[in-house]
């Protein structure tokens, strides 16, 4: 794991370094500005990781805010709704009545970007994406997160929550800022909260990510609204 994030904060280095020294030779405002941008977007990456890793590490734990699962699913995608749309994805919601189970609200919003991230990501021309929440049984609610996207193969399947394995190729070839951690992260975060996380193909297409959450005395005894 040392040495993968070494490689990668080795390629933000060099394409920070390298736009740079395109910027310091070029005569051109507009060239400046693009060699510039580069390295924006290279520090920003940087700094992206560096979150995704204190997280994965569990050593984030400055903001405790609790709040219930179905409140913060709900208040993430009313947020992150239009930006879909704009990227030719479909938002279904099914929604059952579930407990109060009570959740640190910005690590769990972490772990619902991260899986919903790698699902629009899946989807490059569009898709579906639905997310649902029910109960199963007494003591567990699951929440899934499933898209329309080509699914898993059976070798990406095997490593689907190692950290730094991604299918896009380098750094989501070039468009993803997740360098392989996102689910990782979320594999983490979810056995911290006692959690499990799973995935799978459905069958009709598509990957589809399973969160099983325990519920507690005091979550059963609050059911949602």
């Amino acid at each position: 794991m040392a040495g993968s994030v070494a490689h990668h904060y080795n390629n933000f280095l060099c394409s920070i370094a390298t736009s740079l020294e395109y910027a310091l030779n070029m005569n051109t405002m507009s060239a400046m500005r693009r060699a510039l941008r580069r390295t924006a977007d290279a520090v920003s990456r940087a700094t992206h990781l560096t979150r995704q890793l204190l997280a994965f590490a569990q050593a984030d734990h400055r903001n405790l805010e609790i709040g219930g699962l179905a409140d913060i699913v709900q208040h993430y995608f009313d947020e992150q709704q239009a930006r879909l749309t704009s990227r030719g994805v479909r938002l279904a919601r099914e929604f059952q009545r579930i407990p109060y189970v009570p959740l640190p609200r910005e690590q769990f919003t972490v772990v619902i970007d991260n899986l919903t991230q790698n699902a629009a990501e899946a989807m490059r021309a569009g898709g579906t994406l639905t997310v649902s929440l029910r109960r199963i049984g007494e003591n567990a609610v699951v929440l899934a997160i499933a898209d329309s996207g080509p699914g898993f193969s059976p070798e990406e399947m095997e490593h689907v929550f190692e950290p730094f394995f991604t299918t896009k190729g380098e750094l989501g070839a070039g468009q993803s800022h997740q360098a392989g951690m996102g689910l990782a992260v979320a594999h983490g975060l979810v056995s911290e909260m006692h959690g499990t996380i799973s995935a799978s193909n459905n069958p009709s297409g598509g990957a589809r990510f399973e969160i099983v959450l325990p519920v507690g005395e005091q979550a059963a005894a609050q059911p949602s609204k």
